[in-house]
């Protein structure tokens, strides 16, 4: 009898299982979203304390005060904690998306994958081109087709969404279409594809081939210091997250969120603000009546959500197929416990254990739990929260929660792991399947368990030591660079190399880090990190090889206007000074021109780069993008020039194309051509963007000359794209997927060098075939004809590329003569601006300085970016930037040798010589100086350090009665400082005003 009622009560177990189950199912179907009058929207602020309202109110700018009801969101005292809009309903996975570590996801398609080189304009790093497939646009502007995405914290890449493939994340896995699946340990981006490193070798794989590719596990504690390095870098802006019904989660910060309207700013579906995640190259709309959850919090704060956990379950009893979600309940429903929304958490089901990697930099941990409401009376679970070094003695348990009525709350808990060890915090949700009440659930069909709104609080002084010593990796130039706060005096190697003793300084300790908006282009606003030195200076050093061909150092700095103290930028090589120029302010849409730098004599040398950047005031903040390298200053671009490199590559054609030195223009060769055509739609290494508001890099202007003595036609081609002339079917054909240097081959868009701008006027290339021609034949396509005569002589032709064809990308070249009489070609140019033409003569080896008649003249330049160079071979530690007359070098002057020759620009302003230094502690450290004046005149000398003024003196018969004042300026009383020293060269009379200098140096004793 025994063994039947033993039957029987299992049975009855069983259907009670199964009841609980199909109600339990049916509660979750039912779930409806709702609301009722005044609750559209509901939130918390940071005391707990909950808010309801039908509105949210004056977000529509940004030096708005948005509130709700009647709170101020970003309230010093009681700052919101979150707000969800009920009317807005959950979102559904997206069918293909890109997810970040730290939970964020973008719904979009992959189409191309791009990476910046270290030493180049803007560097970008490595990033993906996506197509957003949801709303992303302001109302009015342009459809934004494609967004640039850093590769930096990809976590999981769907390419196409399929049944089969597991919804959790399983890192170091890709998962192809055919169903088959490769664990790899590294993954390389390529533009056709990727390629993954397994046990078993390399594999190569198509876009087209990948489902979804699962991203290696990272440091989940470095991706929160490393995207906080760029959110908010010294912790004073509040972080921001969004949810919206597309399924866009994006996280970002006060200073990197901006409040726009359209229409009626009251009502809050005209909103559209700008965030600009870390993750992003680009600022994203997002649309308010999209948005149904945002979440507030500080740096030291954050919730646990950020953080991946790694889940165990064990021995589920009927709840095997439940995994843990993220800001949902287990049943993918809004959290809700005892019909309270609330603003994030994980749902879960019994059992289960989340385990978090601890930190230094934690303090306390602290969680509310309560079963979903889902459940209704039903479940009963209870909570722990122990370390893994201790797991069987949870240092906190809530009592057995039954039904979704209760819940319980932790309060904030110790928790610590000394440097260099190693825990984990375990939220475990136990179904006490033991010891359960009676009347409970006899198993855990309903232990439906939400970690409700789980926070750490952080050390805040240990959180900045760590954000700021990743803050130089976030900078775009700053990769592989040392940066310092120190300028020691540097001594010279045997080959005349130096080495810097400079102490590696925490960037937070030598750099001013700031996020600021970008509106110079108004359909392509975005956040830029500024920087400038907390004090006197900064030193960003690196000891590299300069390539025997690079003749400049480019330096992609400005300032934006609204910075408005001077700040300066100070290059030395190898201990001596060869630039210094005031950072530009960039007024117009243009970048303004890079500081060069010329290296020409430090050829084939590993030598010590050392960039100074000085600041003079609080608003002095640069936007330093990046350092080239080059043969040829950025805006400028010779496509021919002497060179027969050229000739080679334009095989297409019947025409015969050879070098000429007979009927040069310019220089000694030029290009003959007879009998026909000659091209190449792609030419090897020709990758020119062409726009209307061209980049550095990019170009809209041509200069080219050409001349045919007699016959009918002359002609010359642009190709765009891989195109020569006007292809079948131009607006018809796929979109290309390749870039060329970042831009888009877009056929059908013709899009503006950034994958953002939209382009007026495409239409134009193909009215006039990209293609220009002269004289009285009948061309056999559309061509713009620049004169109905041959040019009989050598007409030099500049034109405006993107005014006449719109944007395109300038791939190769082809070159016209109708009949056997020759057509020559010359000096075939392409300029970011119309002045930067004047780079031809300078980058041809024409010198404007003229040498000097005066064989005591070993060098003498008018040219104000040569001057340091100039000042450097008689005092390396010293530059100036005004010399009135230019600077000479002079080999011998009044009995001494090596002399440097200055002049004040006019009467009132001064020629100054300046030097960074820092003055080391208990070390006498003197600016020794000998100058001259000239026979006729004199002059005063003045010197400052630090703003202070030091000394004064005549330069004249008395105090330089053989020609020559030595002095000595003890510099010690600044020991353990940063200083800028200024020496002047000062008009007296304005008469034979030269400084002359023989001597001019720090030195320490």
């Amino acid at each position: 009898m025994s063994s039947v009622s033993d039957c029987f009560s299992l049975m009855r177990a069983w259907l009670l299982s199964v009841s609980c189950l199909l109600v339990f199912i049916f509660v979750s179907r039912v779930d409806a979203q709702s609301f009722s009058p005044n609750e559209r929207f509901v939130g918390m602020l940071a005391d707990g304390t909950r808010i309801q309202a039908d509105v949210i109110k004056e977000w529509h700018e940004d030096n708005a005060r948005p509130n709700l009801a009647g709170h101020a969101i970003f309230d010093q005292n009681r700052p919101v904690r979150w707000i969800i809009d009920q009317a807005v309903p959950l979102a559904e996975k997206p069918t293909a998306y890109v997810e970040m570590f730290g939970g964020d996801r973008l719904p979009c398609r992959v189409v191309d994958y791009q990476r910046s080189e270290k030493w180049s304009y803007e560097a970008l790093g490595e990033y993906l081109i996506v197509e957003p497939l949801i709303d992303v646009d302001f109302p009015g502007r342009p459809k934004t087709p494609f967004l640039r995405l850093s590769t930096e914290w990809l976590k999981r890449v769907v390419f196409d969404q399929k049944a089969g493939i597991p919804t959790e994340w399983q890192p170091g896995t890709v998962f192809l279409h055919d169903g088959s699946r490769i664990a790899y340990r590294v993954v390389r981006w390529s533009n056709s594809g990727l390629s993954v490193l397994t046990d078993s070798g390399v594999k190569s794989l198509l876009y087209s081939q990948v489902a979804e590719l699962h991203l290696p596990r990272r440091n989940t504690w470095d991706v929160y210091f490393e995207q906080l390095a760029v959110l908010s870098p010294d912790l004073s802006s509040r972080l921001l997250q969004v949810e919206t019904s597309g399924g866009l989660q994006i996280t970002a910060s006060t200073d990197r969120f901006s409040a726009r309207h359209s229409g009626d700013q009251s009502k809050s579906e005209n909103w559209f603000p700008l965030l600009h995640p870390a993750w992003s190259l680009d600022a994203i709309t997002v649309p308010v009546r999209t948005v149904r959850t945002w979440r507030f919090f500080s740096p030291d704060q954050p919730p646990m959500t950020l953080f991946e956990p790694e889940a165990t379950r064990d021995d589920p009893v009927f709840s095997t197929g439940w995994n843990w979600l993220s800001n949902l309940s287990v049943q993918s429903k809004a959290l809700r416990n005892n019909r309270l929304p609330c603003g994030w958490g994980f749902g879960v089901h019994a059992p289960t254990s989340l385990a978090f990697p601890l930190h230094p930099v934690v303090r306390q941990v602290r969680s509310q739990t309560g079963l979903d409401q889902v459940v209704g009376p039903g479940g009963c679970v209870r909570a722990e929260l122990a370390l893994q070094s201790a797991a069987t003695q949870p240092f906190y348990r809530s009592e057995i929660l039954i039904g979704n009525e209760k819940s319980a709350d932790s309060g904030w808990r110790n928790v610590s792991v000394a440097a260099g060890k190693s825990d984990q915090l375990l939220m475990t949700a136990d179904p006490v399947l033991t010891e359960r009440p009676k009347g409970a659930d006899p198993f855990d069909v309903r232990d439906c368990l939400n970690w409700l709104e789980p926070e750490w609080k952080l050390d805040r002084t240990q959180l900045l030591r760590e954000v700021s010593s990743r803050i130089s990796a976030r900078l775009p130039v700053q990769h592989d660079w040392t940066i310092s706060a120190e300028l020691p005096l540097l001594r010279q190697g045997a080959n005349g190399s130096a080495a810097s003793s400079a102490k590696t300084t925490s960037p937070h300790d030598a750099l001013l880090v700031r996020n600021a908006w970008d509106r110079t282009v108004p359909e392509d606003e975005h956040v830029r990190m500024l920087i400038k030195p907390t004090g006197a200076f900064v030193v960003f050093s690196q000891q590299t090889k300069v390539d025997q061909q690079h003749r400049w150092l480019a330096l992609c700095i400005s300032k934006p206007i609204e910075s408005t103290d001077t700040a300066t930028v100070m290059v030395r090589i190898d201990g001596r000074v060869m630039a210094e120029a005031d950072v530009p302010v960039r007024t117009t849409r243009l970048d303004p021109d890079p500081i060069l730098v010329p290296v020409s004599e430090f050829q084939g040398r590993e030598s010590l780069i050392e960039i100074v950047l000085l600041s003079t005031g609080e608003k002095s903040l640069v936007d330093w993008r990046g350092v080239v390298f080059t043969e040829i200053p950025p805006g400028i671009a010779p496509l021919f020039d002497e060179s027969g490199e050229l000739i080679s590559h334009l095989s297409e054609g019947e025409g015969q194309l050879s070098l000429s030195e007979t009927e040069p223009q310019h220089g000694a060769r030029s290009l003959r051509l007879t009998s026909g055509d000659r091209s190449n739609a792609a030419v090897p290494n020709f990758k020119f963007a062409i726009s209307e508001h061209p980049r550095l890099g990019e170009y809209r202007f041509l200069r080219f000359a050409w001349k045919k003595n007699s016959g009918t036609r002359i002609g010359f081609q642009l190709a765009h794209d891989g195109e020569i002339g006007i292809p079948d079917n131009e607006f018809g054909r796929a979109r290309p997927r390749a870039f060329a240097e970042g831009v888009l081959q877009a056929a059908q868009r013709r899009q503006q060098s950034s994958p953002r701008r939209p382009v007026s006027g495409a239409s134009r290339g193909s009215q006039f075939g990209y293609q220009y021609d002269a004289g009285t034949g009948e061309p056999v396509q559309s061509v713009l004809r620049l004169d109905r005569k041959l040019p009989t002589d050598w007409r030099m032709m500049q034109r405006d590329l993107f005014g006449e064809f719109g944007s395109f990308n300038l791939t190769g070249l082809g070159f016209q003569c109708s009949d056997d009489e020759p057509a020559w070609f010359d000096q075939i140019y392409l300029a970011r601006q119309q002045s930067d033409f004047n780079w031809i003569d300078e980058i041809s080896g024409v010198n404007n300085d003229k040498p000097s008649a005066d064989s005591n003249v070993l060098t003498e330049t008018h040219d104000t970016t040569r001057f340091a160079s100039v000042v450097s071979k008689v005092a390396s530690q010293f530059s100036t930037t005004a010399s009135g007359e230019g600077i000479q070098w002079l080999g011998e002057f009044q009995g001494r040798k090596n002399v440097l020759c200055t002049m004040p620009p006019s009467k009132e302003k001064a020629c100054v010589l300046r030097a960074p230094v820092s003055v080391r502690r208990n070390v006498k450290t003197v600016l020794r100086i000998a100058a001259g004046r000239h026979p006729e005149g004199d002059w005063q000398l003045i010197v400052r350090v630090a703003g202070q003024e030091l000394y004064r003196s005549m330069v004249d018969a008395n105090t330089a009665k053989d020609g020559w004042l030595d002095h000595d300026v003890d510099l010690s009383r600044f020991g353990d400082q940063n200083v800028v020293v200024e020496v002047l060269n000062e008009a007296t009379g304005w008469h034979f005003e030269h400084g002359f200098w023989n001597r001019l140096e720090i030195v320490e004793q």
